[in-house]
């Protein structure tokens, strides 16, 4: 039997917390995993993963003018070609969450999500609402930063999470 591969979805790298969170995650998981992939277009940042760690992308001139929505859908064509030709594959999403559920559930694939922004801000609308409960209960965990964060998933969507406080990074504390 091959060894599981988890391949990680963060399609644009901008350096705030969501992205801090992402390299502290990803280093963790290349200890415990031997076969990691990243599929993302900000190829500048792929010197923060520890060595190993595959960073799927693709060339293309002026790459940092595309827009995030474009981005997005390069990195779900790559993240489709990989679950079609890699049987043994979880994903694990940081952005583009209801997308990369859609297409993992279609493929049958596990998928966990690590939701970052509050429902208040994305659920307005009794529309958006509905969608948004129905799509992210299809993902097979739900990973939140904070308790107030998992009590708000529960109580507007009856979504059950998983809450994992953000990683401190040690060496960088100890050189600061």
């Amino acid at each position: 039997m091959k060894k599981k591969e988890i391949v990680i979805f963060m399609p644009s790298i901008n350096g705030g917390g969501v992205e801090k969170n992402f390299f502290l995650i990803t280093n963790y998981l290349s200890t415990r995993f031997n076969k990691i992939s990243v599929i993302s277009l900000s190829k500048e940042y792929k010197k923060k993963l520890k060595p190993g760690i595959q960073f799927v992308s693709i060339n293309i001139p002026l790459m940092k003018y595309l827009g995030r929505r474009t981005k997005f859908i390069i990195c779900l064509l790559i993240l489709l070609k990989k679950i079609i030709f890699h049987k043994n594959i979880t994903v694990f999403c940081f952005q583009g969450l209801a997308y990369c559920i859609i297409i993992c559930k279609i493929f049958s694939k596990k998928i966990i999500i690590r939701s970052n922004s509050s429902p208040s801000g994305w659920s307005q609308n009794i529309f958006k609402k509905i969608l948004y409960k129905i799509v992210y209960d299809m993902a097979d965990k739900i990973i939140v930063n904070s308790i107030d964060f998992q009590k708000e998933l529960k109580k507007k969507f009856n979504l059950n999470s998983l809450c994992i406080y953000n990683p401190l990074n040690k060496e960088e504390i100890i050189r600061n």
